[in-house]
């Protein structure tokens, strides 16, 4: 009873219960009738629902607060306004206490749940915000605090940048997708089915939570804390070249990390991994399919106090990376011999600009043998026309080039995994999409925000939903960075703007990469 009359006259009140001077805060919130702290009480051994998760990471590092609220709040009597909450309201009094945090993780109960919903379409792009919402009547108005109509709340926007956690039971009398599910939408679905549990009612999750449902809770929390929606991106740059003992080397290419030991992404995801014992055993440790700014991220999250001992390369762009220098040399040497040192290409090594695809070894190999196989040999190019048929070759091999990075890229993204929703075309398609998209609105270099935002939203509108491990792999592989900024990789750039426009605007006496 007494939480009840303090639910019908209470003011916002809220509580901090861990104080870590974090950037990012999880915030439990109560439904009707209720209050923060009694809504997430366990019933089965002393304490609360954050006990349980406090000790995990990333949850061992983020400030926890309880936010109650009331359906009266008399303190507006006093300002000449009705009493009478309604989620609005509530979400902006929220915000003037939490809007300190670039992060904000809501873990709401019931009514609580739509209030979290309604904070995120306010918020979503002052804050990071992720919903885990338990037992809410998603769809439903509130008929305690929500008292507005015909106002579309939730943007399609914000449905898409707000990873939303969508819980219930067998105890819930009526289980209703999220009306924020858009085409795109970042919505993840638990449901659990203990039986044993039904007489705790819709209180289930918070009260007694099953232990999958902490495992899932946990890995989607991970997996947004160190995703490209955080805000605030904690970078160590060369700081962490002092005094290093151990080397930490990245790479999109298995060949250049000799005399590593060699560790797939996964291998770098896990919440449980002891880092700091696998470097004791291997001192020299190459990731293939994980950006500079993942690694750094969680270096900086999980072992603070052993940074200063690593050493992290870019092996593909740093300066040991000659496979830039290869058509320079071909220009500057062609004319400085008396001979022709490249008279075994079955064209004319001159006839390329400094900015062109034979720069890359790979590309440079199968255009000899694109130009063999179609009997187009050095001679043609006196011949009229013979220009015209190496750029058409040229175009057909960057063709042939970006098909194979893309599957490649896909078969590193789900061999193994679960069952993807889209095929190797569909998804060259979605990246094609996003590396547009970055190139038309940002340019040359971005945050890795933005290229995290374009990929997922590109996956998802093709109805694949992917996880960060999914961009992290297409990042490694297409993208280059300095751990802040990004940039699409130089020969990717070169082979998506041939492909995208063909031979237009291109002289008859040079192939550049400029198309």
């Amino acid at each position: 009873m007494d939480n009840i009359f303090r639910y019908y006259f209470r003011s916002p009140d809220f509580e901090v219960i861990q104080d870590h001077k974090s950037t990012t805060i999880v915030v439990f919130m109560h439904g009707i009738l209720s209050h923060s702290k009694s809504a997430f009480t366990l019933t089965e051994r002393r304490g609360y629902f954050w006990d349980v998760v406090s000790k995990f990471h990333p949850f061992d590092n983020m400030d926890f607060g309880l936010f109650s609220y009331g359906k009266l709040d008399i303190s507006y009597l006093l300002e000449g306004d009705s009493p009478y909450n309604n989620l609005i309201r509530i979400s902006q009094e929220l915000h003037g206490i939490i809007n300190g945090y670039d992060n904000v993780i809501f873990i709401a109960h019931s009514q609580g749940g739509l209030l979290a919903k309604t904070y995120a379409s306010l918020y979503y792009n002052e804050q990071s915000i992720f919903l885990c919402t338990l037992h809410t009547p998603h769809r439903n108005k509130s008929f305690s605090v929500l008292r507005f109509k015909k106002i579309r709340i939730w943007r399609d926007l914000a449905s898409f940048r707000v990873p939303h956690l969508f819980c219930g039971s067998v105890n819930d009398n009526k289980i209703v997708k999220p009306d924020n599910a858009t085409l795109g939408a970042r919505c993840y679905t638990y449901m659990s089915t203990d039986r044993s549990k039904y007489a705790l009612g819709h209180g289930h999750l918070c009260r007694s939570p099953d232990t999958e449902f902490v495992e899932v809770l946990i890995n989607s929390v991970y997996q947004f804390h160190y995703s490209g929606f955080r805000k605030d991106i904690l970078v160590l740059g060369n700081e962490v070249t002092k005094s290093a003992s151990n080397e930490i080397m990245f790479s999109s290419l298995k060949e250049s990390a000799g005399g590593y030991t060699l560790m797939e992404f996964a291998d770098f995801l896990s919440p449980n991994i002891d880092f700091a014992n696998i470097l004791k055993r291997h001192e020299k440790i190459a990731f293939i399919n994980t950006s500079i700014g993942f690694i750094e991220r969680l270096l900086y999250e999980k072992y603070r106090n052993i940074v200063e001992k690593i050493r992290i390369i870019d092996k593909d762009s740093g300066p040991g990376c000659a496979a830039t220098e290869i058509n320079n040399k071909l220009c500057e040497e062609y004319f400085s011999l008396g001979d022709n040192p490249y008279s075994s290409l079955p064209f004319d090594a001159f006839s390329f600009g400094r900015k062109s695809l034979i720069t890359n070894p790979q590309f440079l190999e199968n255009l000899k043998i694109l130009c063999r196989r179609k009997n187009f040999n050095i001679q043609d190019q006196v011949l009229e026309g013979g220009d015209r048929k190496l750029r058409d070759l040229y175009k057909d091999c960057a063709k042939a080039y970006w098909d194979n990075l893309v599957k490649k890229v896909y078969d590193a993204c789900f061999v193994g995994q679960k069952a993807p929703r889209i095929g190797v075309v569909a998804f060259g398609r979605a990246i094609f999409h996003a590396i547009k998209k970055i190139l038309e609105d940002d340019g040359n270099r971005v945050e890795y925000s933005v290229v995290y935002e374009l990929i997922v939203k590109s996956l998802s509108e093709k109805g694949q939903i992917c996880d960060i491990r999914t961009v992290e792999i297409v990042a490694s592989n297409l993208f280059r960075s300095d751990s802040h900024l990004y940039w699409l990789d130089r020969d990717v750039k070169l082979i998506f703007k041939t492909i995208e426009k063909g031979a237009a605007g291109v002289g008859r006496r040079r192939l550049c990469g400029d198309w």
